[in-house]
């Protein structure tokens, strides 16, 4: 499909079942011919016939990819056919055929978008979760191009040159190649969360009780002593320098770790600290990582929202009915076609957020929701999430670096360092300069320098 990178793959215009069904029909017969009829001439006849269409349709543009990509495909053919011993004129029929059904595929991506490919596949029955499998890929695929994309850029910048050295792309590419993996990781910890079902045990009273818990990663503590208890529908900030152990705690508190020791207790629930991966998960829980991209599981707005939704259960009308309301409350129903990969930050953290909050969660866990926006952006942010947590009825631990835009629910903060809580209280008290130092928020406060009895003297 995305054969070429400036492919819109996906396009404004969307194509009826019957358009997809005809090119898709029209381009098998093609090839079907080329393969059945077994005559050079005539493969060489549909490969100028898809070449013609390529640029009858698509412009200049296409024609010199379609080219290269004609090349390799014959170049590629040509060497395996070689090295297999067949004879000379066997594998340049080889290599032929291949070649004259390269432009007719790079046609056919050119005239598909994604969107109505997969419309297509769901009105015909298409199982639903290889679909959902299909619609990932696409979007893997294209986060894995940006990265590309945004490494290459950087080094064209640092060389000063358009031009790169074999090495230089050879470490463009391997980078990209590592952040695709990192993507995949945390793209199934969000699946995990996201598909998980609501325990039904607990009590709705208290949302969390943290007794002792400790965390370690090899021989460093990473959360050390942890009490922390949370109300049903009560907010708390909980802020902290870099490694002072939030996120840990966020990843303890939603189940993806399990805590070394000492006592958690969600929704009433104990849960001992060798609990499985299955036990430690509870759809009442949701959490938003820092980086909005790594959490997106489909490849539009919409189709991501609800994606929870239909893995719990829930037939695709009323999925997509649901995640359009959140998609409203949240103030991106504009957005719900969009590709998530095309997105700004700040609309990319709205949509994951409806992806949360359209499985209505009891413990909202937000992991420095307004990182990377502009102020009016995050106060926006705020309230949007404010709002629509109040109908949901969640708890909500915001945990954040910005101390200027923390919502006005979270009546209660926790300051944390090294690993430990150092501050536990009504947030006007805690955000006081030197609660804030003692954290390593803020730098400690200057002491007044004493008076030099020396200039006294010369002043008199």
């Amino acid at each position: 499909m995305h054969l070429h990178a400036d492919h819109p793959l996906f396009a404004d215009a969307k194509h009826s079942t019957s358009a997809v069904l005809g090119r898709v029909a029209c381009v098998t017969a093609v090839l079907g011919v080329n393969i059945a009829a077994g005559s050079p001439s005539l493969s060489a006849g549909l490969l100028v016939a898809g070449v013609a269409a390529l640029w009858l349709r698509r412009g200049r543009d296409r024609l010199l990819p379609a080219l290269a990509w004609v090349g390799l495909a014959t170049m590629g053919t040509t060497g395996a056919a070689l090295l297999s011993d067949l004879p000379a004129d066997r594998a340049a029929t080889a290599a032929l055929r291949i070649a004259a059904g390269m432009p007719w595929l790079l046609w056919l991506g050119a005239e598909l978008d994604w969107p109505s490919v997969r419309a297509t596949l769901r009105r015909s029955s298409f199982p639903a979760l290889a679909l959902a499998t299909l619609d990932h890929a696409v979007l893997h695929g294209l986060l894995t191009r940006h990265a590309w994309a945004q490494r290459r850029d950087a080094a064209r910048l640092r060389l000063g040159s358009a031009r790169m050295p074999l090495a230089v792309w050879s470490s463009v590419l391997a980078e990209g190649a590592l952040d695709a993996i990192d993507r995949v990781d945390e793209v199934e910890a969000a699946a995990l969360l996201r598909g998980a079902r609501p325990s039904a045990k607990g009590s709705p009273v208290e949302a969390l009780a943290l007794r002792g818990l400790h965390l370690e990663a090899g021989s460093a503590p990473r959360l050390r002593a942890i009490d922390l208890s949370l109300a049903a529908g009560e907010w708390i900030a909980v802020c902290g320098p870099s490694g002072a152990g939030k996120s840990s705690l966020l990843a303890v508190v939603s189940g993806l770790v399990a805590a070394s020791g000492g006592g958690l207790i969600r929704f009433g629930e104990h849960v001992p600290p060798g609990a499985s991966l299955h036990r430690r998960l509870d759809g009442r829980i949701a959490l938003l990582a820092q980086n909005p991209e790594r959490h997106f599981l489909a490849s539009t707005a919409a189709e991501d929202v609800a994606w929870g939704l239909i893995h719990r259960g829930t037939a695709h009308p009323e999925a997509e009915a649901r995640a359009h309301v959140w998609l409203e409350r949240l103030g991106v129903a504009h957005l719900a076609d969009r590709p998530v990969h095309a997105m700004s930050v700040g609309e990319q953290r709205r949509v994951a957020l409806a992806g949360l909050l359209v499985l209505e969660p009891r413990l909202l866990l937000l992991d420095e929701p307004t990182s990377g926006l502009d102020p009016l952006a995050a106060d926006a942010l705020v309230d949007a999430v404010q709002n629509a947590a109040a109908l949901a009825g969640a708890a909500c631990l915001w945990v954040t670096h910005d101390l200027h835009h923390l919502p006005p629910a979270a009546r209660r903060v926790v300051l944390m360092r090294d690993g430990r809580i150092v501050y536990d209280g009504p947030t006007d008290e805690g955000l006081r300069p030197e609660r804030l130092a003692a954290a390593g928020l803020a730098r400690p406060a200057s002491p007044s320098p004493l008076p030099n009895p020396s200039s006294r003297d010369s002043e008199r």
